[in-house]
């Protein structure tokens, strides 16, 4: 499942087939949808609740009698449903104004253009150590103080590996997606190397890149 956000369109989820499971929590017909199905092709279209369902969603076909699940009332795709893309109107919430000076809800540290999209989306799918571990590499180079920020994240993944702490890994289709847009960011090669670590849960290799910056002994 691949996520392209257009920043001046809207965000697109797809390509689904049929029995995925949907990932987004949005609700299916507030978006566009595009799909193919038998021989034909359903181009910005939209979809609807049937009255007995408020999570399955139906679409008609143009000039027939026939409608099609699209989703069902479990939530997955619909049965012959191929290359399934969900377009939503970004809301003006989900953006964030460079020129903001919010330094609470969006700070700039972990905003910006490096990913066209904040550090707590990615913080928010790892586990708590990680997460931390993940946020102090993010931020090191825009707040003055990157040694101490290294070292924090040091200390976390120190903490994972000494106390043999478990730590979940992200699910398989998230995780590819984080490192797609980790690797399609501003990062230098360093900061993409370490962050796509601690996303795989290499906390270990992890931990030897951010020592090889501070000059400190390798984990092993």
């Amino acid at each position: 499942m691949d996520v392209k956000v257009i920043k001046n369109g809207g965000c697109v989820y797809g390509p689904y087939r049929d029995g995925d499971k949907l990932e987004f929590t949005d609700d299916p017909v507030v978006a566009m949808v595009s799909f193919d199905i038998f021989n034909h092709k359903v181009r910005n279209s939209k979809l609807y609740h049937p009255s007995y369902s408020k999570i399955a969603c139906l679409n008609e076909a143009d000039d027939e009698l026939d409608s099609w699940t699209v989703v069902t009332s479990k939530g997955t795709v619909g049965d012959y449903i191929e290359n399934l893309y969900f377009m939503f109107p970004i809301k003006p919430e989900d953006t964030v104004n460079p020129d903001s000076e919010d330094e609470v809800n969006h700070p700039k540290h972990y905003t910006g253009h490096k990913a066209d999209i904040e550090c707590i989306m990615f913080t928010e799918l790892l586990p708590s150590l990680a997460a931390n571990a993940f946020k102090y590499v993010w931020r090191c180079d825009d707040k003055g103080n990157r040694e101490e920020d290294l070292e924090k994240a040091r200390w976390y993944l120190q903490r994972i590996n000494d106390d043999g702490f478990y730590e979940k890994r992200v699910g398989g289709k998230v995780r590819h997606l984080m490192l797609e847009i980790i690797d399609a960011s501003d990062f230098d090669d360093w900061h993409k190397t370490v962050l796509a670590n601690i996303v795989r849960g290499c906390y270990c290799t992890a931990h030897d890149n951010i020592s090889s910056q501070l000059e400190h002994p390798d984990f092993f």
